[in-house]
């Protein structure tokens, strides 16, 4: 009886240990998506600016360096809040550059 127990406990926790990377892979799913679709809304400013107003289109360049500046950050980083943190940060730089190509399109109305 005690051999079956250890078993179990030994499946138990092995089953435990091996789900531990889908949590993270789980937790980091969605701000994945929200940092793609932001991504994918700079890159349509981009280019109604670079249309509009003439400026090079440099959106491969940007999403390259999110994604290299995202990589660097995360680089060792186990704490999954710590990684979410990350990622908010990340996704804040690409808003704010959104907002930035916003305003030079609405200015070049005027």
């Amino acid at each position: 009886m005690k051999k079956n127990k250890k078993i179990l406990f030994l499946g138990a926790l092995t089953l435990s240990i091996s789900s531990l990377p889908l949590v993270f892979v789980s937790c980091e799913t969605s701000k994945k998506g929200k940092l793609k679709r932001a991504l994918r809304k700079n890159k349509s400013y981009r280019v109604s600016v670079t249309k509009k107003l003439g400026i090079p289109n440099d959106y491969e360049d940007f999403a390259k360096r999110i994604y290299d500046e995202l990589s660097t950050k995360l680089n060792g980083v186990t704490n999954k809040a710590e990684r979410e943190k990350i990622y908010d940060e990340i996704i804040n730089k690409v808003y704010t550059s959104t907002a930035n190509l916003t305003d030079m399109y609405d200015t070049s109305t005027k």
